[in-house]
């Protein structure tokens, strides 16, 4: 009876509203610490890794990993956050959850295996089938993580899940760089992927002291797995909206292709990454206790969309200038011919940012369903976009990936979550309005910019570039008065989280 109680009380998530200020703020500032640090390892591992593997070594995992990772997303099949989005939930329900998971990651692994063939002879490529083989490992491993997992994030204990994630990141990064200085070509990527799922596993599971008890059936999981299924849909749909592109290159063009697009898809969201994935630790768990206050809701939103913009808006603008610049300086001068394929995908990271925060608010609350349909038109819209440019290459793929995502599926995405929640159009256009027109300032400024450093070398270009990127859109910011009246309430926001 009381390891029972104690089992109930690792479930427990009622906190006080001053309490969950306190605790998202310490989150965010704990988990946004490592994220610097895990962009620090990846853009230096990146760079490491580019200068000793070829392009063929990361099409080749490219190609499997577009696959691959579509049934990946099936082994949570949502209910890692249909465990933190619930305000209630039974050591009862978590245990059927996590049998559920294992389940369907075994299934998963198999289901690999015997699809490794198929996608050797769809590719044209034999090697294929044994990097198929050995990933499908991640599956079963990842399986038993997602529930432990997902209780540390509804606990709010983000200071452990940031350290299970950069243990993690340099475990299989150092594994990856070892394999690759030793000569084992693309085997050193497909180790890397298994290694930070095996060392997330040991983390996780010694960080989270619930422990799971026999398999048990229980008829009170039914809103959960329409929740997880709806969310798995479109995760999958999105997946595929993403990734369609490479498969459609490989089966084209071949694996150098799929490297060049890969690596710049890779490049523009280290970066990105660091700042959603962040975000999305905090975020999802603490707007989902906001749900059931719209006022405290929509302005936790509008302080979130806020803070994004200012993250990112600015360096997707240099990203574009400077995008040869960078890919020589990150991947050396042999990936010359990702320069303009990054320079489109920066394009296209001005539609992520808006892009995530609308799926956050659908996502917590609790719109999957309409989540899904959306997912249907953008997976759609995202292959069609990639088709049209295919024959370009690389290149081409990007710039109709990059146009339809900013200029079609994102306007789509907005007017869906503006119709079904009380956060409205008008919300989007008085945050992002000002960032979008202070882009364009800077991106004229920067060109400009650009011109006269031409005899400079790339690093020193860039650096000047980056330090004009903060002082042009730093002065736009505080000079603009309504993007200063939002920074301002942004200041307050923040000091009123203050402990």
């Amino acid at each position: 009876m009381n390891s029972r109680r104690e089992g109930e009380l690792h479930l427990d998530v009622a906190v006080a509203p001053g309490h969950l200020r306190q605790i998202s703020v310490r989150g965010s500032a704990i988990t946004f610490a490592i994220q610097v640090c895990k962009f620090t390892v990846q853009l230096i591992s990146t760079a490491l890794l580019a200068r000793v593997l070829s392009p063929q070594d990361f099409g080749l995992v490219g190609m499997v990993m577009a696959i691959a990772s579509v049934i990946g997303l099936l082994k949570d099949f949502g209910l890692s956050t249909a465990t933190i989005q619930q305000h209630k939930i039974t050591e009862q329900q978590v245990n059927y959850l996590f049998w559920l998971n294992v389940v369907l990651g075994a299934l998963l692994a198999l289901l690999a295996v015997l699809l490794s063939p198929v996608v050797a002879v769809f590719y044209g490529e034999p090697g294929l089938k044994e990097i198929m083989r050995v990933l499908a490992l991640g599956f079963l491993i990842s399986g038993l993580t997602v529930q432990h997992h997902a209780l540390l994030r509804r606990q709010m204990r983000f200071g452990a899940l940031a350290a299970a994630d950069l243990a993690s990141l340099i475990g299989g990064t150092s594994v990856a760089l070892i394999m690759a200085w030793l000569g084992w070509g693309y085997w050193a990527l497909v180790f890397q992927a298994i290694s930070y799922s095996t060392i997330a596993l040991v983390i996780v599971w010694g960080a989270c002291r619930w422990r799971p008890g026999p398999p048990t059936r229980t008829t009170e999981v039914r809103a959960f797995l329409v929740f997880g299924g709806n969310l798995t849909g479109f995760e999958i749909l999105a997946h595929i909206g993403r990734n369609a592109a490479q498969v459609m290159l490989g089966w084209y063009h071949g694996a150098e292709q799929v490297g060049y697009y890969g690596r710049a898809l890779g490049l523009l969201l280290i970066p990105f990454s660091q700042i959603t994935g962040a975000l999305n630790t905090v975020v999802v768990p603490v707007l989902s206790r906001l749900a059931s206050s719209p006022v405290h809701f929509r302005y936790a939103v509008r302080i979130l969309l806020e803070s994004v913009l200012l993250l990112s808006f600015p360096f997707l603008v240099l990203a574009i200038v400077a995008a040869d610049w960078i890919v020589e300086i990150v991947l050396g001068a042999q990936w010359h011919e990702v320069g303009k394929v990054f320079a489109w995908m920066g394009l296209y990271g001005f539609a992520h940012p808006l892009g995530v925060v609308a799926v956050w608010i659908l996502t917590t609350q609790g719109k999957t369903r309409t989540l899904f349909r959306w997912g249907i038109i953008d997976a759609l819209l995202a292959v069609i976009g990639a088709a049209v440019g295919l024959k370009n290459g690389a290149e081409g793929v990007a710039a109709g990936f990059a146009l339809t995502g900013l200029f079609v599926r994102l306007p789509i995405l907005l007017l869906t979550v503006t119709s079904c929640t009380n956060f409205k159009v008008r919300d989007f256009l008085s945050i992002g309005g000002p960032h979008i027109l202070g882009s364009i300032l800077l991106f004229c400024v920067l060109l400009g910019l650009r011109d006269s450093l031409s005899e400079q070398s790339p690093l020193t270009g860039l650096s000047v570039l980056a330090l004009a990127s903060v002082g042009v859109f730093g002065s736009y910011v505080f000079l603009v008065p309504s993007c200063r009246a939002r920074l301002i309430e942004l200041r307050h926001a923040l000091l009123s989280f203050r402990v």
